[in-house]
């Protein structure tokens, strides 16, 4: 876990980092057993962990699919050419909360959008009552520049669930599907979930492979995912990002639910699933969607928010409750 590079910082850091990695793994220990920090040691060696301690990026041979997966002008060309024969040009509304992101990220994500090589899409965010002031001046300079932009501002921070609500209620778009305000999109997402209902009109939940992105910019970490499985979603939330979802079922059931912060797009998905077949749920496998990892972040390490876990939990008491079913949901072995 440690031994990955080179000490960046004077030996007085290095040994106060070395303090915080023990005292995080003894806690971790301590709720999880000895099984569990060891699966968690694994992951977190492959993940990359610890990088911070160290100078250089993390590399790996990830960095080489994602060159053969960039777009060059030809591959731009062409997806031109196969907008032209759509059928169907559906509105795809992305839903933004907003509040106190990094500025650089913030920008990083919105421009992720506007690079988009299919352009029939809105933009929908909702500053929830952010305390930096950069954020209004950014939402507002990007709203001025281009029409598909709307922003509306919160007047109470209301969270994460809240502001996805508020965000939607400015959504028009056959589709909805939902961007963090420090995440990344790929420039063929949107056209990838057109592409997909040319041949798959009646579907209502598309979901996509991801990554990850580290404060640098360097993406790792794939999430290469299965085809719909209904045993795994009801373990882990394997859907995450990205996902569209059809505007009249997030319309049925209601948006996001309050209380669930942490798990409200699991909980959605949950509800979601209630309503259709498994033939109305399809998977893109390509990663579509780069997940921003920050100090503190459920992305750089899932056992950081554990309220995140309660409330995963208790999205599928709820499921279950509204299928009538009555069951009891303990947590894995790791987060």
């Amino acid at each position: 876990l440690i031994f990955k590079g080179t000490w960046s910082k004077s030996r007085n850091e290095g040994f106060s980092a070395w303090k915080s990695t023990l005292y995080r793994g003894l806690t971790y220990a301590k709720k999880y057993g000895i099984r569990g920090l060891r699966v968690r040691l694994v992951q977190a060696y492959h993940h990359g962990a610890g990088s911070e301690l160290f100078e250089g990026k993390r590399q790996s041979t990830y960095t080489d699919f994602q060159t053969n997966w960039s777009l060059t002008s030809e591959d731009i060309r062409k997806i031109g050419e196969r907008i032209e024969d759509f059928s169907y040009l559906p509105l795809i509304s992305i839903v933004m909360p907003v509040y106190d992101p990094e500025k650089e990220w913030l920008e990083e994500a919105i421009d992720s959008v506007i690079g988009q090589v299919y352009s029939n899409w809105e933009l929908c965010i909702a500053d929830d009552n952010s305390t930096r002031s950069y954020v209004r001046e950014i939402l507002n300079k990007y709203k001025s520049r281009e029409s598909r932009i709307k922003v509306i501002e919160r007047s109470v921070n209301g969270h994460i669930s809240a502001a996805s609500n508020t965000a939607l209620e400015l959504a028009n778009g056959d589709w909805i599907t939902f961007l963090d305000h420090d995440d990344v999109l790929h420039p063929a997402a949107l056209f990838s979930i057109s592409n997909c209902l040319q041949q798959n009109p009646d579907l209502k939940l598309i979901y996509t492979d991801e990554d990850k992105i580290d404060q640098q910019g360097l993406c790792y970490e794939p999430h290469f995912k299965p085809d719909y499985n209904h045993a795994l979603l009801l373990s882990v939330n394997y859907f995450n990002h990205l996902v569209a979802i059809k505007n009249i079922l997030i319309q049925e059931i209601g948006g996001f639910r309050l209380g669930l912060e942490g798990a409200q797009d699991y909980d959605l998905f949950l509800r979601c699933i209630e309503k259709i077949s498994p033939q109305e749920i399809f998977h893109i496998p390509f990663p579509l969607y780069s997940w921003r990892s920050t100090k503190g972040s459920t992305a750089l390490a899932p056992d950081s928010k554990e309220y995140a876990e309660k409330a995963g939990i208790q999205a599928l008491v709820d499921h279950y409750e509204r299928i009538g079913m009555k069951v009891s949901v303990s947590q894995g072995l790791v987060p």
